[in-house]
């Protein structure tokens, strides 16, 4: 990240962060075990941002995150269909 983007990178970031928080006290998941994920774009920041907490760790931040591999699998590891 250049010196110039940081506090552009801070601010969607906190803003990620805040948006998970809510979410979070907003709905019951059921079970344990569940992550969480973000991408800016899904809050109306264009940016090329994310977050993703997965259960029981630290949050993981993508800035301009690049998609090096797809998997045949759909949401929540279960098979697309095609």
């Amino acid at each position: 990240m250049l010196p110039a983007q940081r506090e552009t990178a801070e601010s969607v970031i906190g803003e990620l962060l805040d948006a998970m928080e809510r979410i979070r006290r907003a709905h019951d998941f059921p079970g344990e075990g569940l992550g969480l994920g973000l991408a800016a774009l899904q809050i109306g920041i264009g940016r090329a941002a994310a977050v993703v907490q997965p259960p029981g760790a630290d949050p993981i931040v993508l800035l301009n995150p690049r998609l090096t591999h797809a998997s045949e699998e759909g949401p929540c590891g279960s098979r697309s269909s095609r």
